[in-house]
């Protein structure tokens, strides 16, 4: 892949690596691999999902179910039958067993609508996003059983949770997806306290544009955040632009002084992407458009997202789980369960593992300009 001279300012990215640490550029590996898949349609299932989440506490995996889909379709009953249900698969899998997958449908009181999608679990709650009713929804996961919504506005899409601060955040892509066209009020990013689910609305796309960034067509840029993950004091969150020769960007919330400022250069080759999670100074990032699995080092000065995995037709909302493992769910009905490793850790070689497909070597960039 050929990598480009960084011009916006990487300051946001940096500032997560250790203060204490040089500030001369290094290069890691990181090693990963698609260790198992989980195929609805084998499952007989025929659903595809946008989300899944992984409860540490239970060991399990939350799957949200969008529609019957493929050649399995016509043996339901009702197309819509298994639309909006919530299962999960054993945690177990596929680290500890590749065969034993546990499988629970439809295991909630309630289902979400027609469209569940970013899922976060926390302190004996699941909340998920709901992209047709635009609402955010609480489960209680030791009775399965609903407890409420908090309603954030058409599109609702991406969730993370600020642990620190107890806050659960909710992102709205302002695009109509069906007809391909921009909505820009729609485009949102909300904190949601997750015990009352009060919400405040932080950003919106209508008011709160770039002005000073244009798009291929010379409209004015609106950030439409897609998935989030916050870390060290800041929501991070990746881009939606859906007109031809767009270029996608990292949009950075500062929590403490509401500062929303945007990198123009980590993800230019990527203007539409899903997931993004954060693990021991690498980004992890879905890229939809692309069916891919970006990374990027932040130890490494200069350093874009660049692609480790591929041939993942819908990537979607990842999720970190136990083992160094990456889950990726896609709207075709798979979910792809990757590991990594990084640096000196020790990779699993284990021969009965899927082939190595891609192997991460960060290249040191020089910083042509910083802003």
């Amino acid at each position: 892949m050929t990598a480009f001279s960084r011009i916006a300012s990487l300051l946001s990215l940096a500032a997560i690596a250790h203060a204490d640490e040089s500030t001369t550029a290094e290069s890691r590996n990181l090693t990963i691999e698609i260790i198992e898949t989980w195929d609805s349609t084998a499952a007989e299932l025929y659903i595809g999902t946008e989300s899944i989440e992984y409860n540490a506490d239970d060991d399990l995996w939350y799957v949200a179910n969008w529609y019957c889909l493929g050649t399995g379709a016509a043996s339901c009953t009702n197309v819509t039958d298994k639309t909006g249900e919530i299962g999960s698969l054993s945690g177990d899998y596929p680290v500890t067993t590749t065969t034993d997958f546990g499988l629970m449908e439809d295991i909630m009181d309630e289902k979400a609508s027609t469209n569940p999608a970013g899922m976060v679990y926390h302190d004996g709650f699941l909340f998920i996003a709901d992209i047709a009713a635009g609402v955010v929804h609480k489960f209680d996961t030791s009775t399965n059983t609903y407890v409420d919504n908090v309603e954030t506005g058409p599109i609702a899409n991406g969730l993370c949770m600020d642990y620190d601060n107890d806050t659960l955040y909710a992102t709205n892509t302002g695009w109509d997806f069906n007809t391909g066209s921009e909505i820009p009020s729609y485009s949102g990013l909300w904190s949601i306290d997750p015990e009352t689910l009060e919400a405040t609305r932080l950003y919106d796309g209508s008011a709160s544009t770039f002005p000073d960034a244009t798009n291929p067509d010379g409209s004015v840029h609106v950030f439409a955040p897609n998935g989030c993950y916050v870390n060290e004091g800041s929501v991070y969150m990746v881009d939606v632009q859906l007109r031809n020769n767009s270029l996608g960007s990292l949009g950075v919330y500062n929590i403490e002084s509401g500062a929303f400022t945007r990198d123009t250069e980590v993800l230019a080759a990527h203007p539409v992407c899903d997931g993004i999670v954060y693990y021991d100074g690498y980004w992890f990032v879905s890229d939809v458009g692309q069916g891919q699995l970006l990374a990027l080092d932040t130890k490494e000065e200069g350093a874009i997202f660049e692609m480790v995995l591929e041939n993942m037709d819908g990537a979607a909302d990842i999720c970190l789980g136990p083992d160094n493992t990456i889950a990726i769910p896609s709207t075709s009905g798979t979910i792809y369960f990757a590991q990594f490793c990084i640096g000196d850790e020790d990779c699993n070689e284990d021969d009965s593992s899927a082939a190595r497909v891609g192997i991460f070597s960060a290249l040191a960039i020089i910083v042509a300009a910083l802003v």
